[in-house]
């Protein structure tokens, strides 16, 4: 019984599929892009989320000031703006094309989830 479950689960995590007789596996190209898609998306959204927590760290003071007055991007704009080349270096131009994680964490991390926090600039 071990043995058989250890072939299973093997097959299985090699990519092969076990079913049952009469059972159709579905395995379609969209499905795989679809996944793939979401791991370069949350792979994005990670360093994303790494990058810009270390800004916030490095730079506490200014974000709480900014956080006050409202007007972070013009208080951080250079760090934000060099984060985001490193960030834009590494993650595919497509994740790009497809939603903004960068931004997106921006709003969430450094203004707390209030787009107005961050002013105009």
């Amino acid at each position: 019984c071990l043995e058989a479950l250890t072939i299973s689960h093997t097959s299985v995590s090699a990519g092969g599929a076990r079913h049952a007789p009469g059972m159709t596996v579905l395995r379609s190209s969209e499905a795989t892009a679809s996944a793939e898609q979401q791991r370069e998306q949350e792979s994005a959204r990670r360093y994303a989320r790494l990058l810009i927590s270390e800004l916030k760290l490095y730079n506490e003071e200014a974000v709480e000031q900014g956080r006050v007055e409202r007007n972070l991007l013009e208080r951080l704009a250079s760090d934000i703006e060099r984060v985001r080349r490193l960030y834009e270096e590494k993650i595919p131009e497509t994740v790009h094309q497809r939603v903004d994680i960068f931004d997106q964490e921006v709003v969430r991390t450094l203004a707390g989830g209030d787009p107005d926090l961050l002013g105009h600039t």
